[in-house]
Order: C-alpha cells, then structure tokens, then sequence
C-alpha cells in the first residue's frame, strides 16, 4: 500500500512540474508586427492565422502596421501563416515559425512588406532579409 501512495504522490509531482514548465516556456506574450511599405498610394491586405486561431484581416494604409500577441506552445511548433494581397498579387507565408524564428525574433517579430515581397527582421544579426518574393 504503502508503494502505491509514493507512486501517486510522484505521478503528481510529475504532473505539476510539467504544468509549472509550461508556464515558464511560454515566455509570452510576444508580438507580431506587419508593416506595410509597399507604395505611398497603395493598400495592403493582411490576414493571420495558426491552426487554431484565426487573429483576422486588416487593410493597412502606406506606413500603416498590423500587430497582433501570440504565445509559444511547450510543443516548439507555434506557427502563424498570413495571406497579403496588394493590387493583383497575393502570397502567403509564415510570419512566425518557432524552428526558424525562435532565435531571431526576440519578443518581437517584425516584417516589412515592399514591392519585392515581405522582408523579415533578424534581430539576432540586426539585417532585413527578403525571404518570400510575390
């Protein structure tokens, strides 16, 4: 009997050190920055999801920023995908992937969108890189 308490009591234990790590990976919330730097004249639509969170569509002015917070799962899988649509063009791309971005974005991940396409900020390296062309 006496076996099957320590058991118990270290399946608990277990369990509310997993819970307390998934408070302490979350490190949130963290913020996801859209600019829109296409043209003076031109709007730019936005619209952003994960898999279980639709964060909604924006029009954005020249100049104009969509943001949005989002958490990090325990998983290392957090990904939100955004369509951008200006004049006759749309692409859709991942605007956060935790296997690409977790180290490069700080609580911050930022993204310019230009006339090439939507450039990404690696605050790690302090550079703009072009990583999606129209």
């Amino acid at each position: 009997m006496a076996r099957v308490k320590r058991l118990i009591l270290e399946v608990i234990l277990l369990l509310s050190l997993l819970l307390e790590l998934t408070t302490v990976v979350s490190i949130g919330p963290r913020t996801l920055q859209i600019f829109n730097n296409v043209q003076p004249a031109d709007k730019l639509t936005v619209h952003c999801k994960s898999g279980d969170e639709d964060v909604g569509e924006v029009e954005l002015k020249y100049g104009e920023v969509y943001e949005f917070k989002y958490n990090l799962n325990i998983w290392g899988t957090t990904l939100y995908f955004c369509r951008i649509t200006w004049r006759y063009k749309t692409l859709s791309f991942d605007a956060y992937r935790h296997s690409r971005d977790f180290t490069t974005c700080d609580l911050y991940c930022v993204w310019s969108v230009t006339i090439d396409g939507p450039y990404f900020f690696d605050a790690r390296k302090r550079i703009w890189v072009l990583l999606y062309r129209w």
